[in-house]
């Protein structure tokens, strides 16, 4: 209920103005069809949603890959945080392509900008000699950041 509210904008206040300056014969009918805009989001568009993520099992799923052990990043010269090697680990089936957007769940110790000090470090594969690396986004310089678990995801 709560993502349906913000998802069909009840209680904003802006919905309510565009339906006043509606001219009609029937007022009541654009009462109406005014109620019926966050059922519709809510019961319909929501609970679809999630019934396709419950009966697909994306919200379960694993890592495609797992790093044998966590890398260590470490601050470059321009002050930002890289792990100290980019190289990829073994796909757990298929081979890595070139393009794949990835992300790695990173923990950061003490930062202001994160509720749960976990934040995403992505990047796009780049396969060269048949080695797939990754040159990650970095995080903000002031915070030490260590992985969150050794999975990558695709």
């Amino acid at each position: 209920m709560k993502r349906a509210l913000f998802s069909s904008e009840a209680g904003m206040g802006s919905a309510p103005i565009a339906h006043s300056a509606v001219k009609t014969k029937e007022p009541v009918t654009e009462g109406i069809v005014a109620g019926l805009e966050p059922f519709i989001d809510t019961i319909v568009v929501c609970t679809i949603t999630a019934l396709v993520i419950l009966s697909t099992g994306i919200w379960n799923r694993g890592p495609v890959a797992e790093y044998p052990s966590a890398p260590t990043p470490v601050m470059t010269e321009a002050g930002q945080w890289q792990l100290t090697d980019n190289r990829l680990p073994e796909r757990s089936s298929g081979e890595w392509i070139n393009g794949t957007q990835v992300f790695m769940l990173v923990e950061t110790h003490d930062n202001p900008n994160t509720a749960s000090n976990i934040e995403r470090w992505y990047g796009d594969v780049k396969v060269s000699e048949g080695q797939a690396s990754v040159n990650w986004k970095t995080l903000e310089a002031e915070h030490q950041p260590t992985p969150a678990g050794n999975g990558v995801y695709s």
